[in-house]
């Protein structure tokens, strides 16, 4: 299960889950095959418009939706692929020079996005035109 696109993956993981009486757990832990350690969480909510609209040049991101449900597009310069994300133990991950973008979210969207690396600006593509360009 996964968004292909060329030789570069916008892979669908799946987070385990362990549930009980008393609710839903879902498990992101690099012990279980993870492909990083988390060095930055953050979350989305009350999304409007395109969020993303960018690429990194040398960070991983693994986006995982809380509630609701959005689209995110992937593409690595040559090819280009869509999927939902609307189930909450499956996350999309996002390798570096990928251009990502999300948007029509559902009302009640909300969704965390894990980084292999603090924040850095410098790491970022914010110009399509760049990006095509680095990637042609």
């Amino acid at each position: 299960m996964g968004v292909k696109i060329g030789m570069t993956a916008g892979e669908i993981i799946e987070c385990p889950v362990k549930s009980d009486e008393r609710g839903v757990l879902t498990i992101i832990d690099s012990g279980d095959g993870f492909p990083f350690i988390p060095q930055r969480v953050f979350y989305v909510h009350q999304p409007k418009g395109i969020r993303g609209a960018h690429a990194h040049r040398k960070t991983s991101q693994f986006l995982v939706v809380l509630s609701g449900s959005l689209q995110v597009s992937v593409d690595d310069g040559r090819h280009a692929a869509r999927t939902e994300v609307s189930v909450p133990n499956l996350g999309i991950l996002i390798p570096p020079m990928i251009w990502s973008e999300q948007f029509s979210f559902s009302i009640d969207c909300i969704y965390a996005v894990l980084a292999c690396s603090p924040y850095d600006e410098h790491d970022y593509i914010r110009s399509r035109a760049e990006f095509d360009r680095l990637t042609g």
